[in-house]
């Protein structure tokens, strides 16, 4: 559902639905980081990846794809 809002501009239901949420899970969150990042808002994204428990591949590729919005924001990502 986050994810489809995300898809087709709906950014503020998606947070509004994201942040209902008792438990997010990676998936939500992914999904949050993918819609931060489309709205320009890499630190809102980067934020919300660093507080995910477990990061899996497709949140790696969000958080990584989505600096692409602003590519002066890869200072801000450490690869180590």
């Amino acid at each position: 559902m986050i994810s489809g809002y995300v898809e087709n501009s709906m950014f503020t239901e998606a947070r509004e639905l994201f942040e209902a949420m008792p438990e997010k899970n990676v998936v939500a969150c992914t999904a949050m980081i993918t819609g931060y990042c489309k709205e320009g808002d890499v630190e809102s994204a980067r934020r919300l990846f660093d507080g995910v428990r477990v990061k899996d591949v497709i949140s790696w590729n969000a958080m990584i794809s989505g600096n692409l919005y602003r590519p002066e924001s890869f200072l801000m990502l450490p690869f180590c």
